[in-house]
């Protein structure tokens, strides 16, 4: 039976903000409702305050407390035991795991047949599985990718290798793994140990929106 209901997890809900991954998950939420899908975006990290009037949107953000504290203790900790290198990789999933555990009565809710996962942050960590439905997670960022390159800024080792090892524990929960290139599915597997399927399909771009 075609899935009729898909939830698309993202930090953040386009046009007004948000980075790469999150215009890539807005561009394929409005090019899966044009083909007839029931789709609706749960954000985690939204902007406070920035409610948007976007149709089938569920947004969470994390307060600002929380935030601070959680960056604050991350720079103390890696300001000990990795000085003078860049360390928000373990903050990201830190911070994102608050707002994404805000969603799980609303997903719950929605019943999804399929959910869409972006990787940056493990948003996946704290949103717990629904029955009959499928969890796809989609191989954008990588942290390793960031280590030895001449031309940015150090970044900390440690930071990355625990950082993908709560990742490795997120793809447990995963039926699916896409790859948006060539490259991506490449440093994937040289990552991660995920037994499960991997497919490369590049991000989808609504030229109409465009």
């Amino acid at each position: 039976m075609r899935p009729r209901r898909i939830a698309l997890i993202s930090d953040k809900i386009p046009p007004n903000w948000g980075g790469g991954i999150t215009s890539a998950h807005y561009q394929l939420y409005r090019v899966l409702a044009k083909h007839g899908f029931e789709v609706k975006v749960f954000t985690y990290f939204d902007k406070p305050g920035g409610k948007t009037d976007q149709p089938d949107v569920f947004q969470v953000n994390v307060p600002h407390p929380v935030v601070r504290f959680v960056r604050r203790a991350n720079n103390l900790i890696f300001r000990l035991i990795d000085a003078g290198k860049a360390a928000y990789q373990v903050e990201d999933i830190l911070i994102r795991a608050c707002g994404a555990l805000r969603l799980n009565k609303a997903l719950s809710e929605f019943a999804p047949h399929i959910a869409i996962f972006p990787d940056h942050g493990a948003p996946a960590l704290t949103i717990r599985p629904i029955n009959g439905c499928r969890r796809v997670l989609v191989a954008h960022h990588n942290p390793t990718r960031f280590l030895g390159l001449p031309t940015i800024e150090r970044h900390s080792e440690r930071d990355i290798r625990f950082a993908i090892a709560i990742e490795d524990r997120v793809l447990g929960s995963m039926d699916k793994v896409l790859c948006p290139s060539a490259y991506m599915e490449k440093v994937f597997k040289e990552t991660y140990n995920y037994g499960g399927p991997v497919e490369i399909v590049p991000n989808i771009i609504d030229d109409e929106f465009l």
